[in-house]
């Protein structure tokens, strides 16, 4: 058996560290250890062996076909790990068609998704996001992409409806389709409710079209109707809904096919009749311009009539008689105008008669004689009265036709006459209109008691009456005697009821006198009430009479009394009003000054403008012969003031003009949220902007406002679809998250595995955005749980193999490869162990106290040094000291309890 194993090479030792040993020492530069470590790469038994060849050889093809072809799991998955690699590196020793069946074979999603955004080949970028078939991956890719790639995945953005979501980042070309695509999807869902509306109006216009029965009508609507139905866009509605309505079209304009030719045949008839109805309307229109040629002909004769034009107006008749024999259905009215033709013809030889008996009459105007003086002026008059009748009567007479022929010289004839005699009878007619306008006065006084006035009216108004001549007179005799009867009747009734009523009125003055004063305006009123009453009733005339009046004069001055000082008070006080606008007006001059400075404050200037102009207002009253130039002052100090204070307004208008504008344009700004941002400093700026006056400030805040109300609508609106776009995309992750969470379950023993769940989950929290708390909380909840299953794995395998190599040590046999190397050390297995101990914080099972105190300083210095060993490296030292012997055996003892227990 031994010379069995001596001769045997030692890569195919029966023991494992003499072949892992042998592995070690194999050069797989060399052809024949190539061969060697091939060999045992895919046929030794040993896992651990197999694994060594692999790592040995390091071939990325030796990788695939190990991914392949081993079984053993560890292997198999360290060989994909390998591949996987160099796919992702696109490492070019991998040949084309291994990286593509490991693409396919592929199950890791986070392998294919870094692919689908990384890998230089486009058309197997374009096949993984296909496979994958995850949305918001697609739309990374194509936001990432160039303009070539974003055109090749354009029938995805479409399929997961992200034209919308990726339009922004779309570049050059594939802008333009996107932009055709929602155009698109726009037409495609506007358009067939459109295009139906358009069908079933078409249609109900031409059922409607069958109920008319004008054929012309019809007809044309009917071609119109044809025209938009062939211009219908039908390929946007579905192929039945489309042959239902063509059904529909062929029926109705079968039908109406059928309406048109019943139609036709109507309108046919209808046009003989017409064309009948013309000709009888012909000769009744032959007739009519006859009876209008002979009323214009009868007209004209009228204003120059002979005997040659009336013989001309006979034929003209006899032509219409016969005419109208000829004429069928002709009217009542045509009759009637004919018959009243022929009479005029008729009469046309009796007004001959009567023009000349008129001409005549205007003729004896120049026999009237034009009055030289008041005394001859009734005479002249009488006279002319009688030819304006006569003449009157006779133009009258006439027919209307020639009536205004001979009234314009009649007229001109009297106005001749008026404007003769008119420097004698104006001062009459002035006089009469005086005398009238007073018996008016005297009728107004004698209602309303006032006798003694009308007295004295009476008299002036007796003399200008008597002044007029007796044609003059008589128009106002009547109201003459009638005023002059009633004063005369008042007269006497006054003088007997005045007395008594002098004396009750003084008593009544005398207990007014006695009364206190409340109201000096109302007594003063009062006062004169008083004195009015008493002139009303008349003049004094006993010394009875005249002693009451004295009287009552004294009286009437006491009780004037407490008014004088009012009214003296009231003089004062407008004094004093008038002292505060002056002080007023000069405030507003100094204002008025601070404007020439070169610095002044505006707004200071406009407030205390203000508070001035409230003063003024509210100041009291001044005689109105004061107050004229005290506001003509105050005008003049006012108003280059106002003129500042306009253009200022004017200023604090253009900037909140512009405001407003910028408002505008950020209402058109596609980014809301930024847009937002702005316009709340626009609304800042508003704010220290001053008042743009009365009429511009609240238009231009009303405008500003709503286009601040129009943006924030606007950004709610995109807010919330935002939050629901955020909402499917959370509940998408949490989903993501979840398998992940199934995955973890799964694979909680294996740690390769749960790296590679980790990678997966790092590359799923890159995706999710921070403000997804909810799944960040998953992440973070998953991620502990993985590095908690990885450390607990990690804790075990530490614990086997520390398990594994005490094993080996007491069997005497080699150990894991992980602890054999070559290393050198100046210490020795009992300062290893104490140097183990001090750091495993246990005492040394020695009891040299003295080597465990050197120790510790040794290790102390180290440490400061930067050379400090930890617990594995001690231990690995202690294992690569030699041989075994019985004393060493019992320092593995205490060795086995430090690492194991």
């Amino acid at each position: 058996m031994i010379f069995k194993t001596l001769f045997t090479p030692k890569w195919k030792h029966p023991k494992l560290a003499t072949r892992l040993n042998a592995v070690e020492q194999l050069d797989s530069s060399q052809s024949k250890d190539l061969q060697i470590l091939n060999q045992l790469a895919f046929s030794d038994e040993s896992v651990e062996v197999r694994r060594k060849a692999l790592t040995k050889l390091n071939d990325i093809k030796i990788w695939w076909q190990a991914f392949k072809e081993e079984q053993e799991h560890s292997i198999k998955e360290m060989a994909e790990k390998q591949v996987m690699n160099a796919v992702l590196n696109q490492n070019d020793s991998l040949p084309a068609q291994c990286r593509t069946d490991y693409i396919d074979r592929c199950g890791r999603p986070q392998v294919l998704e870094k692919l689908a955004l990384t890998d230089s080949d486009l058309a197997l970028r374009l096949k993984l996001l296909k496979r994958l078939a995850k949305a918001n991956l697609i739309e990374t890719a194509f936001n990432e992409a160039d303009e070539a790639f974003q055109l090749q995945l354009m029938d995805l953005i479409e399929q997961y409806s992200l034209l919308r979501t990726v339009k922004n980042k779309a570049q050059g070309q594939a802008a333009a389709v996107i932009a055709d695509k929602l155009e698109a999807q726009k037409l495609a869902k506007e358009m067939p409710p459109k295009v139906e509306k358009e069908v079933q109006l078409i249609l109900a216009k031409l059922n409607a079209l069958r109920e008319k029965n004008d054929y012309l009508a019809v007809k044309a609507d009917a071609i119109a109707l044809y025209d938009a139905w062939n211009n219908l866009e039908l390929q946007w509605l579905a192929t039945e809904q489309k042959e239902t309505f063509k059904e529909k079209f062929r029926l109705l304009e079968t039908k109406l096919e059928q309406k048109i030719a019943s139609l036709a045949a109507a309108y046919e008839q209808e046009q003989q009749r017409i064309e009948q109805a013309n000709e009888i309307k012909a000769q009744q229109a032959a007739l009519n311009d006859a009876l209008a040629q002979l009323e214009a002909k009868i007209e004209t004769a009228m204003a120059d009539l002979s005997h040659q034009q009336l013989e001309q107006l006979q034929q003209m008749q006899r032509n219409c008689d016969a005419l109208l024999k000829i004429t069928p259905n002709v009217a009542a009215d045509v009759q009637q105008r004919y018959q009243g033709f022929a009479k005029k013809v008729a009469l046309l030889p009796e007004v001959i008669s009567a023009v000349a008996a008129i001409n005549q009459q205007l003729n004896a105007y120049s026999a009237l004689v034009v009055p030289a003086d008041q005394a001859s002026l009734e005479t002249a008059q009488q006279a002319f009265s009688q030819w304006q009748n006569d003449t009157k009567q006779s133009i009258n007479a006439l027919p209307k036709e020639l009536v205004a022929n001979y009234r314009k010289p009649f007229n001109a004839l009297v106005k001749q006459w008026q404007e003769q005699v008119a420097p004698i009878s104006q001062e009459l007619v002035q006089l009469q209109t005086q005398c009238h306008k007073k018996l008016k006065d005297l009728k107004r006084l004698i209602n309303q008691g006032r006798f003694n006035v009308a007295f004295g009216v009476f008299k002036g108004m007796d003399q200008l009456y008597q002044e007029l001549t007796p044609s003059y007179q008589e128009t106002l005799q009547k109201e003459y005697q009638q005023v002059e009867e009633q004063l005369a009747n008042a007269k006497d009734w006054q003088q007997y009821v005045g007395e008594p009523k002098r004396e009750a009125l003084i008593e009544e003055l005398k207990e007014f006198v006695q009364t206190q004063c409340t109201d000096p305006k109302a007594r003063a009123e009062q006062v004169k009430k008083f004195r009015s009453q008493w002139n009303e009733l008349g003049k004094t005339i006993s010394e009875q009479d005249k002693q009451n009046g004295e009287i009552f004069n004294q009286l009437v001055e006491a009780a004037f009394v407490p008014c004088r000082e009012y009214f003296a008070e009231q003089e004062a006080i407008r004094a004093q009003n008038i002292i505060e606008r002056e002080a007023i007006i000069s405030k507003m001059q100094a204002l008025h000054s601070q404007l020439e400075s070169t610095e002044f404050d505006l707004k200071a200037v406009e407030s205390e403008f203000n508070k001035l102009t409230k003063a003024w207002r509210s100041a009291g009253s001044v005689e109105t012969k004061a107050f004229k130039p005290l506001l003509e002052s105050y005008k003049v100090a006012e108003r280059p003031i106002t003129t500042a204070i306009r253009t200022m307004h004017r200023t604090h208008a253009e900037q909140k003009a512009e405001l407003v504008a910028q408002a505008k344009l950020l209402v058109e700004s596609d980014d809301v949220f930024s847009a937002a941002n702005e316009i709340k400093e626009l609304q800042k700026k508003w704010k220290t902007i001053g008042f743009a006056g009365n009429k511009q400030e609240p238009e231009l805040w009303q405008r500003f406002r709503a286009y601040n109300d129009e943006l924030f609508a606007k950004r709610d609106t995109y807010k919330s679809e935002q939050d629901e776009r955020n909402v499917a995309l959370t509940a998408q992750w949490l989903n993501e998250l979840a398998q992940l969470r199934e995955a973890f379950n799964e694979i909680s023993q294996n740690k390769s595995q749960l790296v590679e769940l980790q990678q997966q989950l790092a590359t799923f929290t890159a995706q999710v955005g921070s403000d997804a708390k909810k799944v960040q909380e998953g992440i973070t909840t998953l991620n502990q749980l993985i590095e908690n299953a990885i450390s607990t794995i990690n804790s075990k395998q530490v614990s086997e193999n520390y398990h594994a190599l005490f094993a080996a040590l007491e069997q005497n046999e080699a150990p894991q490869e992980r602890w054999i190397k070559k290393v050198s050390t100046h210490l020795t297995r009992e300062q290893l162990l104490v140097r183990i101990e001090i750091l495993s914080q246990v005492p040394s099972a020695t009891t040299n106290e003295t080597l465990r105190m050197s120790e510790q300083v040794a290790m102390l210095n180290e440490r400061m040094s930067g050379q400090e060993l930890d617990r594995d490296q001690l231990l690995l030292l202690w294992v690569n000291q030699g041989e075994l012997t019985d004393a060493h055996r019992e320092q593995l003892t205490v060795l086995k309890q430090l690492y194991t227990a």
